[in-house]
């Protein structure tokens, strides 16, 4: 590593806000024992008061002062996860030596060698239960502050939860697995969207007797790829897998006929229109994946305002995320859109407005919002309560993710 070598500068270079990201990021260097020998965060202004338009604007400025400064230095080497930044730091340098030759360069100085190294676009997640009870710390000490000094006159916050459908959710891996039963193009401009995470049981929040039915939240239920098939009807076209129980008696139940998976599906399409497949075709041995699942509840945990005079019904709102990938790999844990309900159509939706200190119940501004998909919690508990005990329950667990 060039922390190592005593030959190197090593420097952490960064678009956040100085003003607003310093601290926190010599915490996070900190933690994991890493010394830089310049830590650089964008500023307000540049030393000559200037304004810097872009991240990669700042960043080249950087660059330029530190290669003109280590006149000697005969390479440099920057990693880098954006692939458009990647190519703009790949070209910025191949100008930069090409300025070197010209007789009338500002400041003489040999060409350096610059690699910029791609580094993989990896995703991380916080733990559910970790970050919901973050979320609801932050909201408190937010509260806490503005109902004791609030010159603004400004709305406390809440977290809010919607349930979209009760299912045997499959864990991501599986997910990805059944998926690739389809041969379909991944990029975002297909407008085909991915799924392949729920075998639906209801499409609304579970009562008491269909919970014992299932086994309660929590409960571990195997299935088996049998058939793949497909259904178009104008431009709407969806893809599912048919599954049986593993073993071929164990106690399941549905509101969906045949038992299925809804692999993927054009944006014309609903995931009731997998219903209308008649032609399944036989898998052979390779294709007929044995996974497991867990009855859960897909749930949308949301923040938005208290006090307000209306309620915002965002179950029947379009869940696409609010920006694009730039890579091509799905958005996998996308909630069905409710507006045209879940398998057979209903579209019952129950919101529960929850406390850290069990207040009662208020009504909410739809302006803000960010969404959450919530796994199932432990049999016999509240599966909401058990999943967030910040949020009033106890010692439970999720296998769902912050959705952007």
């Amino acid at each position: 590593m060039s922390i190592k070598q005593d030959d190197a500068l090593t420097v952490l270079l960064t678009g956040r806000a100085e003003h607003s990201f310093a601290d926190i990021i010599k915490r996070i260097v900190s933690s994991k024992n890493l010394i830089f020998d310049m830590i650089c965060l964008k500023p307000r202004a540049g030393p000559s008061s200037q304004k810097f338009t872009s991240t990669m604007k700042f960043k080249q400025a950087i660059l330029e002062d530190l290669v003109h400064t280590y006149k000697d230095a005969n390479e440099i080497r920057i990693y880098e996860d954006r692939p458009g930044h990647t190519q703009a730091f790949r070209e910025y340098f191949e100008d930069f030596n090409n300025a070197l030759m010209s007789p009338n360069a500002p400041t003489p100085r040999k060409r350096i060698n610059a690699e910029i190294i791609q580094v993989a676009d990896t995703v991380t997640t916080l733990d559910p239960v970790t970050e919901t009870t973050e979320i609801q710390r932050m909201l408190n000490d937010h509260n806490v502050t503005i109902r004791t000094q609030n010159p603004l006159h400004l709305l406390p916050y809440e977290i809010k939860r919607t349930v979209f459908f009760t299912g045997y959710l499959l864990s991501p891996q599986d997910s990805l697995r059944l998926s690739d039963l389809v041969d379909l193009p991944r990029k975002s401009e297909s407008g085909i969207t991915f799924l392949a995470n729920s075998i639906l049981i209801s499409a609304r929040p579970p009562s008491a007797s269909l919970l014992r039915q299932v086994g309660g939240l929590g409960h571990k239920q195997k299935w088996q790829v049998t058939g793949i098939g497909h259904h178009q009807s104008g431009q709407a076209r969806i893809w599912a897998a048919r599954v049986a129980p593993v073993p071929a008696h164990s106690s399941i139940y549905t509101e969906s006929s045949p038992l299925l998976v809804v692999l993927a599906l054009t944006r014309e399409a609903r995931p009731a229109d997998a219903n209308s497949i008649r032609d399944w075709r036989p898998i052979g041995k390779e294709e007929a994946h044995i996974f497991e699942s867990t009855v859960g509840e897909k749930v949308q945990l949301r923040i938005q305002q208290e006090d307000v005079d209306h309620e915002f019904d965002w179950s029947y709102h379009d869940l696409k995320r609010p920006h694009g990938q730039e890579n091509d790999r799905p958005a996998r844990d996308r909630p069905f859109r409710q507006p045209r309900g879940g398998y057979n159509n209903n579209s019952n939706n129950n919101d529960e407005n929850r406390k850290s200190n069990g207040q009662s119940n208020n009504r909410y501004d739809g302006n803000r919002d960010r969404n959450y998909n919530e796994g199932p919690g432990h049999p016999g508990n509240d599966g909401y309560k058990a999943s967030f005990p910040a949020l009033g329950g106890g010692d439970g667990a999720a296998d769902g993710g912050l959705s952007y």
